[in-house]
């Protein structure tokens, strides 16, 4: 998960430094590609019985979320899609009963970071 973190912090910074890629990430398909991904690990989560692989997955999620945030900072074509798809992220996130965590706090802070839009730097590193 590291290396993709990683990419994910890379296109974050790429993103909040050139308007024109952040308007690309709805047309490419990054709405998308992001559910996907929180969709597809939060089947695998329940099965995690180590506690340091479970601080690695909210970390992650907390790195997509980020990204989100990134990609609808100041950017009203890619706010008004989020708001469309919206329902399905908190659908993902309720499929990682991330509430009953003690990193729950961490998850909620990163959801209020996204709906004021971002943060800076972009970082996926707690």
């Amino acid at each position: 998960l590291a290396m993709r973190m990683d990419k994910i912090d890379t296109l974050a910074y790429v993103m909040n430094n050139n308007r024109m890629a952040q308007k690309k990430f709805q047309k490419v398909s990054g709405f998308a590609w992001a559910l996907t991904i929180l969709d597809g690990i939060s089947s695998q989560f329940s099965q995690i019985s180590k506690p340091e692989k479970v601080t690695e997955m909210i970390d992650f999620v907390r790195c997509v979320i980020n990204l989100l945030a990134i990609s609808i900072k100041n950017c009203s074509q890619n706010q008004r899609y989020f708001h469309q798809v919206v329902d399905h992220f908190f659908e993902s996130l309720n499929r990682w009963k991330f509430l009953e965590l003690e990193e729950a706090m961490l998850v909620c802070d990163d959801i209020i970071g996204l709906s004021l839009r971002g943060t800076w730097p972009p970082s996926c590193k707690s």
